[in-house]
């Protein structure tokens, strides 16, 4: 974005030398002939992450970490399920009006070291994962039979949380909001 916002960067920093990058395309998500067409703009990934209340709540248990759905950012937070529920569904439906989407729920989110950052200081804290690591890492996972458990065969070192979405849209600009209902098929 220029010297300028890299000499600002810089110095709110106090690190040399950082340079503020803007991506402003779309790419499009991994293995597609994998995981189902789709595009991304601003994730690692998959467009869209999605965790429960339930399982949310149960970090926060696990870890003794607030702001859970804050330091695992997912963009859909579903209620009324239990915990991990997410990790069995393949696709919910959203409809409003004539527009609709199918979320499919193509991956398993293998967690990165993000949740230990708190959201309002910036401060690194304890790894959440470690607490985790004993019923959410893909070796413990694997065990179970589900959808994903190749997935976690060959990812048995990841922890997870959440499910990777990959939306499929009836038109271009479908807006999920607040107190949305979503629906099984």
């Amino acid at each position: 974005m220029g010297d300028d916002a890299a000499s600002w960067l810089s110095e709110a920093l106090h690190r040399p030398n950082v340079r503020l990058v803007r991506f402003s395309g779309v790419r499009p998500s991994p293995e597609p002939a994998k995981y189902g067409p789709g595009t991304t703009r601003f994730s690692d990934g998959f467009s869209m992450l999605l965790a429960s209340e339930a399982s949310l709540a149960h970090f926060e248990r696990q870890t003794d970490l607030k702001q859970a759905t804050r330091r695992t950012r997912p963009n859909i937070v579903v209620k009324a399920c239990t915990v991990h529920e997410e990790d069995t569904w393949p696709r919910l439906f959203w409809r409003s009006g004539k527009a609709s989407a199918e979320l499919r729920l193509v991956k398993p989110c293998a967690r990165c070291t993000i949740p230990r950052v708190n959201p309002d200081t910036g401060a690194v804290g304890p790894d959440p994962m470690k607490a985790l690591r004993g019923y959410r890492a893909g070796k413990e996972l694997a065990k179970q039979a589900t959808a994903h458990q190749a997935h976690y065969e060959s990812n048995r070192g990841e922890v997870f949380l959440g499910q990777n979405v990959i939306p499929v849209l009836s038109q271009p600009s479908v807006i999920l909001r607040l107190g949305d209902s979503l629906a099984f098929s």
